[in-house]
């Protein structure tokens, strides 16, 4: 199987809400599907889920369909490289888009 590496624009906030920061996976399971909760409660071992995502755009349905498990996502922002980490698993999901998005919106403007 041959390993990709994707170079991935980040914003400070979302980053750090979805990579750097994570989820549990108690918070997540209103948003996952069946067969997704079975694979990831596996990778949550009592710990965080890191997620990245994206809007979907013609640049990004190609990238997605090339991602697969053992490929590689190395973050940047601003010009530099920030974080470098491993797809353990990739799902099309819009319900746990639209919570990812959500929480970036109401972090970058407070009500």
């Amino acid at each position: 199987m041959t390993k990709h590496i994707f170079r991935v624009p980040v914003d400070t906030v979302h980053f750090n809400d979805t990579v750097k920061t994570g989820k549990a996976y108690n918070e997540l399971l209103p948003f996952l599907a069946f067969i997704e909760k079975a694979y990831l409660e596996k990778l949550a071992h009592d710990g965080p889920l890191r997620y990245w995502g994206s809007l979907p755009r013609v640049n990004n349905q190609k990238t997605f369909m090339r991602i697969s498990e053992g490929d590689e996502l190395l973050f940047y922002r601003s010009g530099k490289y920030v974080a470098l980490a491993t797809i353990a698993f990739s799902t099309r999901n819009p319900a746990l888009a639209r919570l990812a998005l959500r929480m970036h919106l109401l972090s970058a403007f407070p009500f």
